[in-house]
């Protein structure tokens, strides 16, 4: 498989933009970030992003 980062990806902007709400302490604002990354996740690629960088359920319940 031959893919490459592409940072115009929704899927990938929303991921980075969780992981900086998390980091800063916005836990609310990160759950809902990373919550419409998963929902909005629609190939095999942006699924198995998701599924690498959002472990949503342990992500979640780390920073609740």
């Amino acid at each position: 498989m031959n893919i490459k980062f592409d940072p115009n990806n929704n899927v990938i902007k929303l991921c980075v933009i969780g992981m900086s709400l998390e980091d800063s302490g916005n836990a609310e604002e990160a759950k809902k970030t990373f919550q419409q990354a998963w929902d909005e996740a629609t190939d095999d690629y942006e699924n198995l992003l998701r599924r690498i960088i959002l472990p949503i359920d342990k992500r979640i319940s780390r920073i609740k």
